[in-house]
């Protein structure tokens, strides 16, 4: 039984350390990176800093307002989004071209990959 828990201790200890290094690269990359979930409430679980950068909203703003990415993406790409979120559980092809809105109104062109975790 001693052999198990260290062998536990030593995986969560492994991954507590893996989490630390992807929050530490989330955190310092230039792209923007977020995980937003559709279920059971739609919300953003993570908004990387380069939001402002690339969008001129801080990560704040998007955690405490689900919709703001439907929102900013650009009226004549808005079907195709409306698309991928109707079809959110299903394959697609990658990558997703859309462009956003900035919150000084200057539009942008992203390029989206998207992983499905259901």
């Amino acid at each position: 039984m001693g052999i198990l828990l260290i062998y536990m201790e030593k995986t969560r200890s492994d991954l507590a350390s893996k989490e630390n290094q992807y929050r530490l690269l989330a955190e310092n990359a230039v792209d923007l990176i977020y995980r937003y979930t559709l279920s059971p409430i739609a919300r953003f679980e993570y908004i990387s800093p380069a939001a402002l950068t690339l969008t001129g909203y801080t990560p704040t703003e998007y955690y405490s307002d689900a919709d703001l990415l439907a929102r900013i993406i650009y009226p004549n790409d808005q079907p195709l989004f409306d698309k991928i979120i109707a079809n959110a559980t299903s394959a697609s092809d990658l990558p997703l071209t859309l462009r956003l809105v900035r919150k000084d109104q200057k539009i942008i062109w992203t390029e989206q990959n998207r992983s499905s975790h259901i």
